[in-house]
C-alpha cells in the first residue's frame, strides 16, 4: 500500500534554498503564462498568432484544437507544482490522487493528442514540425511511464517520470523567452522560431534528467535524507 511517507522521501530538495528560489521563478513564471494563454479564451479573432495565418486558423477542427489544447495546457501548468510539492514534501495523498487524475486527463485527454495533431501545422517547416513532434510524443510518454509506474506502486519512478512531463510542460515558458531574446538579438522571424523550439526542448529534457536523476539520488541515501530533516 502506498502511503504519504512514501511521497515524503526528497524532502531535503524540497526545502533548499536553491529550491525555493527555482520554485518561486518558476510559480511566477507558470502565473504568467497562464495570464497571457487564458486571454484566447476572449475568443478574439485578431490576435496576431490567428491574423498570420487564416487559412489554418480558421479551419473549425484546428480550432478545436487549439483551444482544448490551450485549455490542457493551463491545467497542466496549474496542477503542476501542487503535485510535485505534494509528493516531494509529503502531503495529503488523497489530494494527489485527486489532482494527479485531472492533470491526467488534460495531459493525455487533451494537451498530447490536439499537440500531435496541430504539429502538421506548426511554424518553422519540417526543423519546427519535427521539433514539436517529439516534444508531443516525449510528453505522451512522460504521462503514460508515469502512471504505469504508480499502478505498480514505484513511487520513486513515478516522481522521476513526472518531473520529466514537468519540464516539458515548462518548454511553452521558455520557449516564449528564447522567442523573445532572440527577436531582441535581431534574428529574423523563421530561424527564431526554430531556434526557441529546438533549444526550449533540449532544456527540459536535460532539466528533467538532471531534476530526476537528483530525487532519485537522495530517495537512495536514507542516511543522508535523515540527517537532512530538521
Amino acid at each position: 500500500m502506498i502511503t504519504p511517507a512514501a511521497f515524503g522521501r526528497w524532502r531535503p530538495l524540497a526545502w533548499s534554498w536553491p529550491g525555493k528560489v527555482a520554485a518561486l521563478v518558476l510559480l511566477a513564471g507558470s502565473l504568467a503564462l497562464i495570464v497571457q494563454v487564458g486571454r484566447y479564451f476572449t475568443f478574439d479573432s485578431r490576435f496576431a498568432f490567428f491574423v498570420e495565418r487564416p487559412e489554418i486558423t480558421a479551419d473549425r477542427v484546428w480550432r478545436a484544437c487549439f483551444y482544448l489544447h490551450v485549455a490542457g495546457g493551463i491545467l497542466c501548468l496549474a496542477t503542476s507544482p501542487l503535485l510535485l510539492w505534494n509528493g516531494v514534501a509529503g502531503g495529503r495523498l488523497a489530494l494527489h490522487r485527486a489532482v494527479g487524475r485531472v492533470h491526467a486527463v488534460a495531459a493525455l485527454g487533451w494537451v498530447g493528442p490536439t499537440g500531435l495533431y496541430m504539429t502538421a501545422f506548426a511554424k518553422g517547416g519540417s526543423a519546427g514540425q519535427v521539433g514539436f513532434l517529439l516534444l508531443g510524443v516525449w510528453f505522451i510518454v512522460t504521462n503514460l511511464a508515469g502512471i504505469a509506474a504508480i499502478r505498480r506502486r514505484e513511487v520513486p519512478a513515478h516522481v522521476v517520470w513526472m518531473v520529466r512531463s514537468y519540464a516539458l510542460i515548462l518548454s511553452a515558458l521558455t520557449f516564449r523567452v528564447l522567442h523573445w531574446l532572440c527577436h531582441r538579438l535581431g534574428s529574423d522571424a523563421a530561424t527564431n522560431y526554430v531556434v526557441a523550439t529546438w533549444v526550449s526542448l533540449v532544456l527540459a529534457i536535460v532539466a528533467g534528467e538532471l531534476v530526476g536523476a537528483r530525487l532519485a539520488s537522495i530517495r537512495r541515501e536514507p542516511a543522508m535524507l535523515q540527517a537532512s530533516i530538521p
